[in-house]
């Protein structure tokens, strides 16, 4: 794990977590960025956080770090990471984890734990009309799950690039100037579960598209052998105006 600090203020207003996964090096080049500019955002820190993962390219060393929260000292290699990672994050105000997804969800899903004053400041800059709001007990063992004002930014696989990494600085300037923009309609997908690898879904399945005979909205779907499931479960869905 690295840790790159500004030190401007006495703790952190923002937290951007790069790479739980090591098989989505896009997180590298979000930190590598801020890295590079992290003079201009006082109280912004930086964690790479699996880079035993990263080297190896693999999601995990041991486990799944996003999996793993709240840790556990004496655990396997991403149980001892969630549980030094956490610590740090208590004090920040906003905490970004950054993904990419093997899914065809789209440019950009946020994903959040908790519908709060910090998390609607995050999606009020973003541009994105469907919100993923993962609840216990997925959400329990997440990063987002075990903070307050957490957002995953997960970015699809193939277009993470410069324009996401524009999307990320955009965010982060915005919440540096405590911009608000004019409030927009979006939908909030509960997300309850995964969607198990023996559910069959009809071969038009879609995210976000209602699926009746299942009576659910998948959500990142992906092929059902990734990760021994089909993507994750959302079971109602509502509107808001953030």
């Amino acid at each position: 794990m690295t840790i790159t600090k500004n030190t401007q203020t006495a703790s952190p207003f923002l937290t951007i977590v790069c790479c739980q996964h090591g098989n989505e090096p896009f997180g590298k080049d979000i930190f590598n960025l801020f890295a590079s500019q992290i003079h201009e955002f006082p109280g912004l820190q930086l964690i790479l956080a699996n880079e035993e993962a990263l080297a190896i390219d693999k999601r995990g060393v041991e486990g799944d770090l996003n999996r793993s929260f709240p840790g556990n000292q004496n655990g396997n290699h991403e149980a001892r990471l969630a549980y030094h990672i956490l610590p740090l994050l208590q004090s920040s105000r906003y905490v970004l984890d950054v993904h990419t997804s093997v899914s065809s969800c789209g440019f950009l899903v946020p994903i959040i734990a908790k519908q709060n004053a910090s998390t609607e400041s995050i999606i009020n800059l973003l541009d994105e009309s469907n919100i993923v709001l993962v609840k216990p007990p997925l959400a329990d063992t997440s990063l987002i799950g075990n903070v307050e004002g957490g957002l995953s930014l997960e970015f699809q696989k193939t277009l993470a690039d410069e324009r996401a990494l524009q999307t990320t600085m955009n965010l982060v300037r915005g919440l540096y100037a405590k911009t608000k923009r004019p409030p927009q309609d979006r939908e909030v997908f509960v997300v309850t579960g995964i969607l198990p690898k023996e559910l069959l879904l009809p071969p038009d399945a879609k995210d976000f598209t209602f699926i009746p005979e299942h009576n659910l909205y998948p959500v990142l779907l992906k092929e059902a052998s990734y990760m021994g499931n089909q993507g994750l479960m959302a079971t109602e869905k509502y509107n808001v105006h953030i």
